[in-house]
């Protein structure tokens, strides 16, 4: 492994931590979905998809899992790419995010074009020092996955092309017993 992987593969291990998720290194060769998996949608087919992270261009990018593929299925640069090995975002319980001893969940943000990422989103890529998160939208009959950051559009891989919404969802936690 070269520092670059292994800087890249670190900064996700630390991103998953304070997400209060774990990507597991072992989700290559797991011989199906975790059943703590995120679920974030579902393809055009009505086959589920769950979140995932992969590396492709010396970055981290989140996006979508089949489990009758193995690959995190994302987008960079306009066209749909694809990572092998990947790692699937799974949630542990309790979350603890702040740790202050609160628990807390995931759920879908609403979200559009121009508006603030939630405070309490969850970071599951990066790209040239910026975070990156993950993202749900309507698309073609389905519920596809992608990326944003800051204040964009939520991008994600369809047909060979990057797609590109400008209303979404953005993963994020809340406390439980607040919401």
């Amino acid at each position: 492994m070269n520092l670059s992987n292994f800087r890249i593969k670190t900064t996700l291990a630390c991103l998953a931590i304070l997400a209060g998720t774990v990507i597991p290194a072992s989700s290559t060769f797991a011989q199906s979905v975790p059943t703590n998996a995120v679920l974030g949608g579902n393809d055009t087919d009505g086959t589920p998809l769950y979140v995932c992270s992969g590396i492709y261009n010396n970055a981290v990018y989140g996006g979508k899992y089949r489990s009758d593929r193995n690959y995190c299925d994302m987008s960079y640069a306009g066209s749909e790419v694809f990572s092998s090995p990947y790692n699937y975002v799974v949630v542990t319980y309790p979350l603890d995010v702040n740790n202050k001893g609160q628990r807390t969940a995931l759920y879908w943000e609403p979200s559009s074009y121009l508006q603030a990422i939630p405070g309490d989103a969850v970071p599951t890529g990066f790209e040239n020092g910026y975070s990156l998160y993950s993202c749900r939208a309507s698309y073609n009959g389905g519920i596809a996955i992608g990326k944003v950051i800051q204040q964009k559009l939520c991008d994600f891989g369809y047909g060979g092309l990057e797609i590109s919404t400008t209303s979404y969802d953005v993963l994020a936690t809340y406390q439980v017993g607040k919401r």
